[in-house]
């Protein structure tokens, strides 16, 4: 062990902020993100999410980001100065290799950073499907997506980069997307993005 101080990593507590805590945040996802935009309350956020995004094709992929304007991603992060920025990705890549998607997720982070230097991470596990879809769905099952999602997990650093699981909020007993919340196998009804919105604001890293 080495002799003298050791300074100490400052710790943060996730806390309740107001919905103004999102004006300078940026949402990064598939077609739970593209959800949250369309249903959710947090209209003040910038978004940049599409059905079938993913990590293997993200840096080509334009998204409509407003009404009749479609950009890439690196034009949005290089002409705005985000204090938050949301990833919600892992599910559409369950298909491919899982250590090359996981690589894929670490290279991607950085490539936040390099642009938005002084941002607050926020690398968001993917939301669980229903039972039967998980039983039935050799690719996009539960025990996949708790795997993906232990991964990024782990990128955490607790200073930069903090995780955030919504799943206990809409998850049955089993571990399983709760049927009462959604409207197919997989995604929430329109009413309840409120609900997971208002769960954003309860769980704010504020520095």
């Amino acid at each position: 062990s080495s002799s003298g101080a050791e300074t100490v990593p400052e710790t943060y507590e996730f806390t309740v902020s107001d919905k103004s805590y999102f004006d300078d945040a940026l949402f990064i996802g598939d077609s739970s993100t593209a959800g949250l935009q369309k249903y959710g309350t947090l209209d003040n956020a910038d978004y940049f999410a599409s059905p079938g995004l993913n990590l293997y094709t993200i840096d080509s992929t334009r998204v409509e980001v407003e009404e009749g304007k479609k950009m890439k991603l690196k034009d949005l992060l290089t002409q705005n100065t985000y204090g938050k920025v949301y990833i919600m990705l892992g599910i559409n890549e369950l298909g491919y290799d899982f250590e090359t998607t996981v690589e894929k997720y670490g290279t991607f982070i950085d490539y936040i950073f390099t642009l938005q230097p002084d941002t607050i991470l926020y690398v968001c596990a993917n939301m669980h499907v229903n039972s039967l879809r998980s039983e039935l769905d050799e690719i996009h099952n539960n025990p996949a997506i708790n795997r993906m999602n232990e991964q990024i997990a782990s990128f955490a650093d607790q200073m930069n980069i903090f995780y955030l699981d919504v799943n206990p909020l809409f998850d049955d007993e089993n571990g399983n997307l709760a049927q009462e919340y959604i409207s197919d196998d997989t995604h929430l009804m329109g009413v309840y993005y409120e609900t997971w919105c208002n769960w954003y604001c309860e769980n704010t890293i504020v520095k």
